[in-house]
């Protein structure tokens, strides 16, 4: 259920065009965040766009697999553009379900203002953090420990403390990152793109910040 999946020149064009507007966005918001009483969000959006460097680079190593000394593995959007579309609105569905019960998923605080704070909570950090947490980490740990639900169980508890590092918290924040993350990874390879996760994340952020609500 949770093993890796090719990903095709289309999605990984998808992909590119993902990563290049995220860090749009992140750099925007960097900038934006230069004022008094913002210093911790811009100082998130320099870190997110330092996940994004990493998960390019990373990615690109995995794609030269004769290169790829470091074991990482990294997957994308799958096969086809109309599978990841299929998966992202599922995903979406299933957010807004999952914070209309009242589950307090990802912990990401109200950032109110500008737009660039929107758009940074919203469509960015989401983007970023299942790029990151989802196709890299969980798939080079699920690759290094041939162990797929040893991998889901610490990718997940690494988010959730993630989160609570980002935004403070308790147990239970933790608790409630980590089953959100067990839920994207699961979805994502039911479908097999990590399409699921990123539109579950977009819309649970966006509820959560009243961008959607």
């Amino acid at each position: 259920m949770l093993e890796e999946w090719e990903d095709s020149p289309e999605t990984n064009k998808v992909l590119v065009f993902l990563i290049l507007g995220a860090v749009v966005i992140l750099l925007w918001a960097s900038v934006t965040f230069e004022q008094p009483g913002l210093e911790e969000q811009a100082r998130w959006a320099d870190k997110f766009i330092v996940m994004l460097l990493v998960v390019a680079a990373f990615g690109l190593i995995d794609q030269l697999k004769e290169n790829n000394l470091l074991g990482i593995s990294f997957a994308g959007l799958g096969e086809s553009i109309g599978g990841f579309t299929a998966a992202l609105l599922i995903g979406g569905f299933v957010g807004f379900v999952m914070i209309n019960v009242d589950i307090n998923v990802t912990g990401f605080s109200i950032i109110s203002g500008v737009l660039a704070s929107t758009l940074f909570s919203i469509f960015a950090a989401p983007i970023v953090e299942e790029l990151f947490f989802r196709g890299l980490l969980f798939h080079t740990l699920s690759a290094q420990t041939k162990n797929e639900w040893a991998a889901m169980i610490a990718t997940s508890v690494i988010f959730g403390l993630f989160h609570i590092l980002a935004h403070g918290g308790d147990l239970a924040s933790i608790a409630t990152s980590a089953l959100f993350s067990m839920v994207c990874i699961l979805g994502n390879g039911k479908f097999k793109t990590l399409g699921f996760g990123i539109g579950a994340h977009l819309m649970n952020n966006g509820l959560l910040s009243g961008g959607l609500g």
